[in-house]
């Protein structure tokens, strides 16, 4: 697969299944908060202590997972237009992954709340910064 589409910079850019949409389209600005997020978990699993062991780090991937399955959905505007693609290119349609589940969403709150209980209370906001883990 190529980095480059040879599409030129028109402004656009394309969804899957061929759906062309403005760079400034709410998709594309929800597409990038998606990977931004998941890229900070990314650096987030690589700063884990080996003392807090496997459990975090597989808590975590599930978690950029879902947010990829979220991203696949948002960028596929419709499931007809994903299988005209196909015809028209002969390439096979890509396979959307299945959106995260209630099971999903009852595992991170459990995560969240298992972790809750490890934390002093908090008085305020804090500001990220100061190390890298920050």
């Amino acid at each position: 697969m190529s980095i480059y589409t040879r599409t030129g910079d028109d402004g656009t850019t394309g969804l899957l299944g061929g759906v062309r949409v403005k760079k400034t389209d709410a998709h594309i600005e929800a597409l990038g908060a998606l990977d931004e997020l998941n890229a900070s978990i990314g650096l987030s699993i690589c700063m884990i202590p080996r003392t807090l062991g496997k459990q975090m780090n597989q808590e975590l991937t599930d978690v950029q997972n879902n947010l990829f399955s979220i991203g696949s959905h948002c960028a596929t505007l419709s499931k007809t237009q994903l299988r005209i693609h196909a015809r028209t290119t002969g390439f096979p349609a890509p396979r959307i992954p299945s959106k995260p589940t209630t099971d999903d969403v009852v595992a991170l709150e459990k995560a969240i709340d298992r972790y809750d209980t490890e934390l002093t209370s908090l008085s305020g906001f804090i500001l990220p910064g100061g190390t890298p883990e920050a």
